[in-house]
């Protein structure tokens, strides 16, 4: 009897696999809830007040998220449109994206996609 071929190994292709994506990719704009353990369908108390506006500026870690079996987490540098930074006369302080004053940037945000909801969404 001859031996049953070894199967070649079988790249991963999560372009359309569900729960993993789509990821955000850099020079998108994307929606991200500002305040830790919201989500944007739940924004707190902040309501919309809680969310930023941002382009990615990298993303990477991409894995399933270690205390819940529901989803995937990845970090992303962004940088907001609409958020003043730290050190600006009014920190933080929502503003329009043609506001000349710098803007925050976030070096580590956590991305979150599972069952309890989502942290971001593409917007461009």
């Amino acid at each position: 009897p001859a031996e049953a071929p070894i199967p070649e190994p079988v790249a991963a292709d999560d372009s359309d696999a569900d729960d993993e994506g789509p990821w955000p990719q850099p020079g998108q704009v994307v929606e991200v809830v500002w305040t830790k353990g919201t989500t944007l369908e739940n924004p707190g108390e902040d309501g919309v007040d809680g969310v930023d506006r941002c382009v990615v500026e990298s993303i990477w870690g991409l894995k399933p998220q270690k205390r819940r079996d529901s989803g995937y987490q990845c970090y992303a540098k962004l940088q907001s449109l609409i958020r003043l930074a730290g050190d600006a006369d009014e920190p933080y302080k929502i503003v329009s994206a043609d506001d000349p004053r710098p803007k925050h940037v976030h070096l580590k945000h956590k991305l979150v996609d599972a069952g309890e909801g989502r942290t971001w969404r593409i917007l461009a």
